[in-house]
C-alpha cells in the first residue's frame, strides 16, 4: 500500500495498471511516471510501455511513441521488444 511505503515503485505500477484497465488514463500516466521516477531499472521498464499506451489512448501520439521507444531501449525482454517494434511500425504508417 502506498501509505505504508510511498517509495515502493511496485505499488504504483500495480495501481497504474489498474487505472489503465479502468480506462482512467490520466491517473495511469501519473502512477507510471512515479514508477519511472522511483525506479527506472529494467524491472520496471514496463512502466514506459504502460505509460506509452495510456498516452496513445488519450490521442497523445508523440508522447506515446516516445515512451514505447524508451521501452525498446531499456527492456531485456526480447519478445516484448520485437512486438513493440512491430506495433510502432504499424502505428507510424498511419
Amino acid at each position: 500500500m502506498i501509505e505504508l511505503d510511498p517509495n515502493d515503485a511496485s505499488v504504483y505500477f500495480d495501481r497504474a495498471f489498474s487505472y489503465g484497465v479502468l480506462e482512467d488514463y490520466p491517473k495511469a500516466i501519473d502512477d507510471y511516471t512515479k514508477v519511472i521516477e522511483l525506479d527506472s531499472s529494467i524491472e520496471h521498464s514496463r512502466a514506459y510501455y504502460g505509460r506509452g499506451l495510456a498516452y496513445l489512448s488519450l490521442n497523445q501520439k508523440a508522447k506515446g511513441i516516445d515512451d514505447l521507444k524508451m521501452f525498446i531501449e531499456v527492456t531485456d525482454d526480447e519478445n516484448a521488444r520485437q512486438e513493440v517494434v512491430e506495433f510502432l511500425g504499424k502505428l507510424q504508417q498511419k
